[in-house]
């Protein structure tokens, strides 16, 4: 194996793969990168057995095709040091890998590309939609996944597709985001990404701008963009029935989203460590929250709302009203009720819903 790369071609490929490889390794070539030159092209991956990604960039040139595979981070770093116009030759030689540029030379040790493993893509349909629909929908939902539940369902983030949507809905059992994508297709697909998965296809479509190719197979998924394919496995459980959950609410209460959002951070310093409940009493164009804990300490928060309603007590956990209103951007939110003992339903942005449920005060 011997080739030549700039670096503004190749780091992005080295970086995107790194991402997913784990530090640490019960098996040490998934600490590798896998290296694969065809013709003047180069494809480089990165796995942890639960997602994968495969970078391409175009060489300047290649003199003989081969695979092998090499230190993740240390490539990472090598790469990432050099100047960014560096233009870099490598070297497969006596079972190391030979970096060099200017007067820069880095030997890293290699293992056997054979034993990498790869997995296959067995996609069933695809869809291309716009990154930045697709990075809006995991925005406004990706907090509300569970972390480490022993419901290992709800560690990721349903996708559901039908002829004239996509919907992404995520809850930790407590609060729940849903995000509607109005889309043209022709076939219907259900799916639960892992919230890992989620997370590091968030951070690769937030930085670009074209579009992104969805391919959907029974037991994994794959985004392409860019020169850049990511590929997860899917999670083999029955998300819950998310629809059965939506209040039908007759009670509005409308309120300036970040006047609302600042109150609740005020009166949650105050609220009990474990629970952080917090009581709200809506009257006539009023809500009043209060909060307190185990040292007999309150916060009290008095906030004029748009509110018709007949007088209503009601309590929630208070950080998860606070992280529904920190991903509404638009200026005024309605929180729909119906009584002391039913979830609110929180009207995001366009296309999305929330739902928190309450607690017992």
């Amino acid at each position: 194996m011997k080739f030549t790369a700039n670096k503004r071609d190749i780091f992005k490929a080295i970086k995107a793969a790194s991402n997913v490889v784990q530090v640490r390794n019960t098996l040490p070539v998934l600490s590798n990168l896998r290296i694969e030159t065809k013709g003047n092209k180069i494809e480089i991956v990165g796995t942890d057995l639960e997602s994968e990604v495969l970078g391409s960039a175009i060489l300047v040139d290649s003199e003989i095709d081969a695979a092998i595979t090499v230190p993740a981070k240390k490539l990472h770093d090598v790469i990432y040091a050099l100047p960014d116009d560096s233009v870099i030759k490598f070297e497969l030689k006596n079972s190391k890998m030979i970096v060099k540029s200017a007067r820069s030379k880095f030997t890293l040790s290699t293992l056997s590309s054979d034993e990498f493993p790869i997995s296959p893509k067995k996609p069933i349909n695809s869809l291309t939609l716009k990154s930045s629909d697709l990075a809006y929908a995991f925005a406004k939902t990706s907090f509300s996944m569970a972390i480490n539940d022993v419901r290992y369902y709800l560690n990721g983030a349903l996708i559901e597709i039908d002829n004239s949507s996509l919907k992404v809905v995520t809850t930790d059992g407590h609060r729940m985001s849903m995000c509607n994508l109005n889309i043209e297709n022709d076939f219907s697909y259900t799916g639960i990404i892992p919230r890992k998965s989620v997370i590091e296809m968030s951070k690769l479509i937030s930085s670009y701008s074209g579009d992104v190719v969805l391919n959907l197979g029974e037991s994994q998924i794959s985004l392409d963009l860019d020169g850049l394919s990511f590929t997860s496995k899917l999670v083999d459980g029955k998300f819950p029935d998310y629809k059965k959950v939506i209040p039908d609410c007759d009670v509005i209460l409308q309120g300036d989203t970040v006047n609302l959002k600042n109150a609740f951070k005020r009166v949650s310093l105050l609220s009990n460590d474990k629970f952080k409940s917090v009581k709200l009493n809506l009257t006539d164009n009023n809500i009043m929250m209060s909060a307190n804990n185990s040292e007999q300490e309150e916060s009290l928060e008095d906030l004029e709302v748009k509110y018709s309603g007949s007088d209503l007590e009601v309590g929630f956990n208070v950080l998860s009203l606070i992280d529904v209103l920190s991903v509404i951007d638009k200026n005024e939110t309605q929180l729909n009720f119906k009584n002391s003992e039913t979830a609110v339903l929180i009207d995001g942005d366009d296309g999305c819903d929330y739902v928190v449920m309450p607690m017992r005060l």
